[in-house]
């Protein structure tokens, strides 16, 4: 009968009746309550967010204004849920009276008749958007696995095109189960969306496994742009060659992720101060490698500004950035002088 949850919950939901997350669970704890916040503006030439046509999807304006600007906020609370009698499959989990943490289809030939495990207790790092973008499964996933519990298994399903979330898996000491159905008791979710102050500490304690991992002496240079390729979604700079000529003659070095693994890009880059790139997914290796008080970057498409790189860089201890690349025949377009510009500014409010 449990398999068949996920369907009947469906249908509760087509007709208004799925309950609410707060009421299907058997417990919420409050861990970390929501805290007012001022965020500085972000490192831009003047007029720089105004060349932006379109947000990213899901993303809000009022926010996106407060992430540039800089200004007061809340950074939102750290929440536990506990669920009983879960059933949890790689893109989400039922509970009696709704499906949760769903954003891609139900894994049909599974539930009617592949293998249930039962488990009697466990933890989910699912998140509508965990299951579906790398960048939210390496900076969303990874650092809340780290609030289980010992005796917890953790269900933290990735992607099989995703090349390197294995290796981040072992870098972080993080063993979760093999994908699947799982059965679970006693299940364990975080609402943990929010930029605190233990986010940051678990950001650092990923950090620091990855460091203890991967020796770096120092990298291939201090100012680093990492060269995505056909990773991800399209996003091509029409100029990337003439971009990345300009760049290297002012000491980046130009580091092609699409076929390195994780040590590979960690070992050219450990500790860097500049790290510029397109936005992205792949973005986030930037997040583990760049040193404290670094800055990164985002070359934000004018036509989807997207706020996940301004929001992380400070509970990582960095400043966030970024130039907008205009929208073009085949691409964008981005005149490299402006990343020079912004670096020089950058640099003036640093000396400051």
């Amino acid at each position: 009968m449990l398999r068949l949850d996920p369907y009947i919950n469906a249908s509760l939901r087509r007709f208004g009746r799925q309950v609410a997350l707060r009421d299907a669970a058997a417990s919420v704890t409050v861990l970390e309550p929501e805290t007012p916040t001022t965020t500085s503006a972000a490192v831009a030439l003047d007029g720089e967010f105004e060349r932006v046509r379109a947000l990213a999807p899901g993303s809000d304006m009022d926010r996106a204004r407060a992430l540039v600007h800089g200004g007061p906020g809340v950074k939102r609370p750290l929440v536990r849920y506990e669920f009983e009698d879960a059933l949890v499959y790689p893109t989400g989990f039922s509970v009696g009276g709704g499906n949760f943490m769903r954003d891609m289809p139900l894994p049909h030939k599974d539930l009617f008749a592949g293998k249930v495990t039962t488990l009697p207790k466990a933890f989910s790092t699912h998140s509508p958007v965990s299951i579906r973008y790398f960048g939210h499964w390496i900076a969303d996933s990874c650092p809340t696995a780290l609030l289980k519990s010992d005796d917890d298994a953790l269900l933290m399903t990735h992607r099989a095109d995703w090349p390197h979330a294995q290796e981040y898996c072992r870098l972080f000491d993080l063993r979760p189960e093999p994908s699947g159905i799982y059965r679970v008791e006693k299940l364990t979710w975080m609402d943990d969306v929010g930029q605190g102050e233990s986010r940051a500490r678990r950001y650092e304690e990923l950090r620091r496994r990855l460091r203890d991992k991967i020796a770096s002496d120092k990298p291939v240079s201090t100012h680093i742009y990492l060269r995505r390729g056909a990773t991800g979604a399209r996003r091509e700079l029409g100029n990337e060659n003439e971009l990345v000529e300009r760049l290297a003659a002012n000491g980046f070095a130009i580091v092609d992720i699409e076929n390195a693994s994780v040590a590979d890009i960690m070992r050219k880059c450990m500790n860097a101060e500049v790290c510029v790139t397109m936005d992205g997914s792949h973005q986030n290796h930037a997040l583990f490698f760049l040193r404290k008080s670094g800055l990164l970057m985002i070359i934000q498409p004018a036509d989807r500004f997207a706020l996940t790189g301004l929001q992380r860089a400070p509970a990582f201890g960095m400043q966030g950035s970024f130039v907008v690349a205009d929208a073009a025949e085949g691409g964008y377009q981005l005149d490299p002088d402006r990343i020079l510009r912004t670096l020089d500014l950058w640099r003036a409010r640093t000396a400051a």
